[in-house]
Formats: C-alpha cells, sequence, structure tokens
C-alpha cells in the first residue's frame, strides 16, 4: 500500500496561541478551529427562534412604595417543553434561550437577523395590563410598556426578520397592538389571565403544528383545540388566545417544509454544531463544541477544557449586563483524580457530544431545589445583588434567642442551591455554578483544597479525590508537586494549580462548611470543626483563593457567621442572616406537604370567623399583595382565603415559621386524622 500522506501542520498563531491550547504539538487550537471555520465555511441561513424567558424574583410597589416579591415561573419546564416540540417534528430548528433583559433581546435579534434565527420569537413571563414584566438583570423587575417594546425590537429595520412573536403573558394583548404596528405578520397574545396547564398545553401544541411545515393559523387552531379538549381545563380557556392582526392573512408557515427522516435528536440538516431544538446560550455557540459523531482523537482531547470549565453550553461571552466572561484555559491534568486522566477525558468528550435540554448541562453540577420551596425571593434577590460586585457570599441561620435548634433546617442548603440555579440558566458565569457538598470534609485546609480543585478544575461534578501517593496531590514533577503536597498545603500555603484558574469566572456554592466556621467560644485541637483554628483554616484558604483569583465568586452556607475569620480577606462577606417563613408562606408550605387536603369547614371550626389575616412578615407585603397584576400561580379565591386562615392558626403558628417543623407538622395531617383539633388537643395534652 503505498505510504500515508505526511500530517498536516496547521499553520502557527504565535507562541502564545499555540501555548495557550494545552493541548501539545500539532493540535489545533480553539482559536485556530474557529478561524478556519469563519473563513473557509461561510455561515448559511438557518431555521432557528429566539426564546426570552422572565421570572423576577421582587418588583417595585408605587403605591406602597416598597418592593414586594414575585411568584417564580417555572423557567426550566416550560423551554423544556418548547424543546420538546421542536424535536419530536424531526427538523432542525436552532432555539436560543435568553433572560428576557432589555440588552439580551437587543443583543439576540441583532445576531438571529443576519443568519434568519430570529424568525420566530417567544417571550414568556409575568403579564400586565400596560406593561411586560422584564428582568432587570439582577433578579429584579423591569416594566416596560409596549411601545418602548415595540420600538426595542424595530431598531435597525430588525422587525423584517420576525415573522412571529408569541407573547406568553397574561394581559399581553396592549403589548400585542404595538407589536403589530411595528410590521410584525404574525403575533399570539392573550389578552385575560391564563392558568399555567393552558399556556403550556397550547405552547406544546402549536409549536409542533409550527415545525412541521403548518401554517400559522393552522397551528393556532390546532394549539387552541388541544387546550379546549384538555381534562380539567374550562373550554373558555381556549378562547383567551388571540391571533393578531385580526382578519389577517396567516396562512403561511414560518418553517415551510419538512426534513424527512429525520428525528430525534439528531437532525441531519444540523449545521455549525447545531441540533435540534437544543437550548443554546445568549451569543454563537464555541466552534469546537461540535456534535459530529466523526470526532478525532485530537477532538476528544480539547474536550476537556471545554466541559471542565462546568458550564451549561457556555459560549464566548457572558450574559450582557453581568460583565465579561473569562477566556479558555487548560486545566491541568488529572492525575490527582481517583480515575484516570484518559476516562476523565473520554467522560468529557460523551458529556460534550451528548445533547440535552434546556438547563441540563447548566445545572448539571447543582442539586435539584426542593419541590416546595417557596417564599425566599428576597433573599435570592439580595444575593444575586450582592454578587454583582462582590465576591463571597455567607448564608447562615438568624439566631434566636431561647432556640438552639433554629439553625438546623431553617432552608440555608435549598436557598443556595435555588440561587445557584437562577444565575446558572441565565449563563451568568462564563465557566459555570458548582456545588461542593463540605460537611463530610474534615476540616483541614488539605480537603477544602481538593474539593475546590474539584470544582474549578475538575471534569465532573464530584470533587476529586486525592491518590495517596509520595509525591502528594498534584501532577508534574519538582516543585509543583511540592506545592500540592499535604504537608505543603497544611502549612497554610496555596496550591500550584490555582494559577490555571486565575481567569475562570465562576461561582462556586461551599455548603454546610461548620467544620471551617469559627466556634463562639475557642478551645480544641487544630483541624477540630467548629474551633477557632478551624476559621483560620478557611480564612487561610479563602485568602489564597481571592487573591490569586480573578473572577471566581463563592457563596457559604452555615449555621454560625463567617465574620471571625473573615475580616482580614481581600474581599468584603456579605452576611445574610436567615430567619423564618412568614406566616402566610409558612401555611403555604404546611398546605403543600399534609397528605390530604384541607377543607374550609374544618377550619371553620377551629379559626374565629372574619378574624383578619396576618401580615407577610417582617419586611413582605400582606397577604394578596405578593405577587404582581394576575402573575401566574396565585391560587383562587378559595385556596387563598384558606391559606390566610390557616395562617393565624395554631397548627402552623406553633412551627414559627421555620421550614423543618412546618415539614414535621404538616405529615401527621394524614387520612387517619379525621379532625384538625385532635392534632391541637394532643399538642396540648404534651
Amino acid at each position: 500500500p503505498p505510504p500515508p500522506p505526511p500530517p498536516q501542520t496547521p499553520p502557527p498563531l504565535g507562541p502564545r496561541l499555540s501555548a495557550s491550547s494545552g493541548l501539545g504539538a500539532g493540535a489545533p487550537s480553539p482559536l485556530q478551529r474557529m478561524v478556519s471555520a469563519n473563513a473557509h465555511a461561510p455561515r448559511a441561513r438557518s431555521e432557528g427562534m429566539a426564546v426570552f424567558f422572565s421570572s423576577p424574583l421582587v418588583m417595585s410597589d408605587v403605591h406602597a412604595r416598597r418592593e414586594v416579591p414575585v411568584d417564580l415561573i417555572d423557567v426550566e419546564k416550560e423551554c423544556r417543553l418548547l424543546q420538546l416540540a421542536l424535536l419530536q417534528s424531526g427538523r432542525s430548528i436552532r432555539a436560543r434561550f435568553a433572560a428576557a433583559t432589555p440588552a439580551a433581546i437587543r443583543h439576540q435579534l441583532t445576531l438571529g437577523s443576519r443568519a434568519g434565527e430570529c424568525t420566530v420569537v417567544h417571550l414568556s413571563g409575568h403579564g400586565h395590563p400596560h406593561h411586560l414584566v422584564l428582568e432587570d438583570g439582577h433578579g429584579g423587575a423591569h416594566l416596560v410598556g409596549g411601545a418602548q417594546l415595540r420600538d426595542l425590537f424595530a431598531a435597525g429595520g430588525d422587525t423584517a426578520a420576525v415573522r412571529l412573536l408569541v407573547v406568553n403573558c397574561c394581559h399581553s394583548a396592549a403589548a400585542a397592538e404595538h407589536f403589530v404596528s411595528a410590521g410584525i405578520r404574525h403575533v399570539v397574545a392573550s389578552p385575560l389571565q391564563v392558568q399555567d396547564a393552558a399556556a403550556a398545553t397550547f405552547t406544546g401544541a402549536f409549536y409542533l403544528a409550527l415545525a412541521v411545515g403548518r401554517t400559522v393559523a393552522q397551528a393556532f387552531d390546532i394549539g387552541r383545540e388541544a387546550v379546549r379538549a384538555c381534562p380539567r381545563l374550562p373550554n373558555s380557556e381556549a378562547d383567551k388566545f388571540v391571533l393578531l392582526p385580526r382578519g389577517g392573512m396567516h396562512d403561511e408557515p414560518v418553517w415551510p417544509g419538512r426534513v424527512h427522516g429525520a428525528g430525534g435528536l439528531g437532525g441531519s440538516g444540523a449545521s455549525n454544531g447545531a441540533v435540534a431544538g437544543l437550548a443554546c446560550s445568549v451569543g454563537p455557540p464555541p466552534p469546537y463544541h461540535s456534535n459530529s459523531s466523526a470526532s478525532s482523537a485530537s477532538d476528544g482531547a480539547e474536550s476537556t477544557t471545554s466541559s471542565a470549565c462546568g458550564g451549561g453550553g457556555s459560549t464566548l461571552g457572558s450574559t450582557p449586563g453581568w460583565g465579561p466572561a473569562a477566556s479558555s484555559m487548560a486545566p491541568p491534568p488529572l492525575e490527582a483524580c481517583a480515575c484516570p486522566a484518559s476516562t476523565a477525558a473520554a467522560a468529557c468528550a460523551e458529556e460534550r457530544d451528548t445533547p440535552g435540554l434546556f438547563g441540563e448541562r447548566a445545572c448539571a453540577r447543582l442539586p435539584t431545589v426542593p419541590e416546595d420551596f417557596l417564599g425566599r425571593q428576597f433573599e435570592m434577590h439580595a444575593i444575586c445583588r450582592a454578587l454583582r460586585s462582590r465576591r463571597l457570599v455567607s448564608i447562615s441561620a438568624k439566631a434566636v434567642p431561647g432556640d438552639a435548634d433554629q439553625a438546623s433546617g431553617v432552608g440555608k442548603t435549598a436557598l443556595a442551591v435555588a440561587v445557584a440555579r437562577y444565575l446558572a440558566i441565565r449563563d451568568v458565569f462564563a465557566q459555570g455554578v458548582v456545588f461542593v457538598p463540605c460537611a463530610h470534609l474534615d476540616g483541614t485546609a488539605v480537603a477544602l483544597w481538593c474539593a475546590l480543585r474539584g470544582a474549578l478544575l475538575g471534569g465532573s461534578g464530584a470533587p476529586p479525590v486525592p491518590v495517596q501517593t509520595s509525591t502528594g496531590l498534584g501532577g508534574g514533577g519538582g516543585e509543583d508537586r511540592e506545592e500540592e503536597s499535604p504537608a505543603h498545603l497544611a502549612r497554610g500555603a496555596s496550591p500550584g494549580w490555582l494559577v490555571h484558574a486565575r481567569h475562570r469566572r465562576c461561582l462556586v456554592v461551599l455548603d454546610a462548611i461548620d467544620a471551617y466556621a469559627p466556634a463562639a467560644s475557642s478551645g480544641g485541637s487544630a483541624g477540630e470543626p467548629g474551633t477557632a483554628s478551624g476559621g483560620s483554616v478557611l480564612a487561610g484558604v479563602l485568602d489564597a483563593l481571592f487573591s490569586q483569583t480573578e473572577g471566581v465568586q463563592v457563596i457559604t452556607t452555615s449555621r454560625q457567621t463567617l465574620h471571625a475569620c473573615t475580616a482580614t480577606l481581600p474581599v468584603k462577606v456579605v452576611s445574610l442572616p436567615l430567619g423564618p417563613l412568614g406566616p402566610v408562606e409558612a401555611a403555604r408550605l404546611f398546605v403543600r406537604r399534609t397528605s390530604r387536603s384541607i377543607t374550609m369547614a374544618e377550619l371553620n371550626r377551629l379559626v374565629v370567623p372574619h378574624r383578619a389575616p396576618p401580615g407577610g412578615g417582617e419586611g413582605r407585603a400582606p397577604a394578596g399583595g405578593t405577587t404582581c397584576h394576575a402573575a401566574p400561580g396565585t391560587p383562587p379565591l378559595g385556596q387563598l382565603a384558606l391559606i390566610e386562615r390557616l395562617a393565624g392558626h395554631s397548627l402552623v403558628t406553633r412551627c414559627g415559621g421555620h421550614p423543618k417543623r412546618l415539614l414535621t407538622a404538616a405529615a401527621a395531617v394524614t387520612h387517619e386524622v379525621s379532625d384538625l383539633s385532635d392534632l391541637v388537643r394532643d399538642d396540648c395534652d404534651e
């Protein structure tokens, strides 16, 4: 056989670029691949859509002159529902997801108009009779009028590229008329309040019909009939959707034709790494995130860099309004992991090549939020605002005199996870958000540095397990091994690998660091959990971390505050003492966790009639004022009255708003308990 052709070496782009790839000689760097792709493969127009979601945490009440909480929308569920409809069609339709901030909307329209990827725009969020509720970039609500939003869309003539706009918000008809006047040919809106189940049913049926090539009018009729045929929904819900302009020519498809024979996730028409219906971050995807199955060996090695960042499809840029993204860097070899480096690289490559639904990659290294998590919008907003300018946020339990058990079960971890997922799906951090459980750590600097190394440079969600060798924790030789040895770290020095995380922009959640928090009274051996020496270990680790990195931010959870060990850090610690839930929020949690429903008749036998409901707690709005106009998720009048009465009953008030105690009390309301007064009498007897 003829000899194989000599390998083609890519033209050098300079010593600095070659060294930054970390892939060895002859392997093209991500920048080389991007330049080559842009030079020789011009981007073709593709079918696509832009999805903007808005779920702010708080909004300003101009009449009461204070902020009120807003019920959270399940953004992940709604986006995945839309995504599945595109996937089931077998089409390669590119979907871009972004938080609905004015900057992100303008950014996405500017990029999508050039390639036809904003043919359809879907806007989801809370509604208001005169405004649409967008996000302000740090968890707050931003009310935008219809005329202002129309001008934002029409700037630069980009409305010509938008053929269909779906405003999936209650009371959105007024804003929809402004979009029609801007020249958008098809606008779907709702002039009234729509139930969540009806909106979800319409969205799935409508986009599936569009994706298979149906006209806008046909897809609209299919969506409304799906709502009308849905069980447990009144027929009137289907009539709440309108297609504007009324009497317009809607007999045209926005995605004509259909790709026959292409099904599932791997449509043959996908290009530039696009997969049918895949969630893409704001901005163009990295060129080295390819979904092609014919990847070379160098591609597999290169995937270690992109996957180890811990991002949810992180792009070369971050969300507008949150600062610039960090440059991509190659992590050091993972010799300190229990698995070989080749296995870690293969796992990273498999993760890269496996498509997922919206939020799966962004939240891959995060736990799930408890399904009944509620009532912490003010605290979440405070943390999001603090992270805009500060690098360290400490969540602790609010001290209650005479209550030693208050610190346990108040919801510190649930709050940290909720904030982490809220920021992760918005691509706030270029290298993602990582959760590190620290309850099992032994209180030594070596254990904490191992956990941080796995969070910042590891390819999997779990912290790397150190291999006990004569050279310590690190790979490499000589000085690097000495800098990462347990004895070196125990002396308070920083590890050598920290230089590789210097420019990373990520959020690390250190949960349950009580073993490193200083105790109220000193004493104990070195490294003992909750001692003064444990606080000095934490202070040393955080001092080195913040001094040698630029974009790493940290959230810690502990029972006690960290003021004693963080006073001399180069960054300011923002402390958040977490208190109990308000009365109404506590009642809502109690009702959700009971094994059976509680009827109004039962409460009428226990609660004094016409008793005034309690307020919403310190710093909170009163009952009935916790959401914006017609916000989705607001319970009907009967359930709201039930919650208000239950908030003042001893079944709830005896728990003091403590989440763990509320769950325990709700578990006692079973089908065997026919009368709630039995639980009250048992309490009095005890």
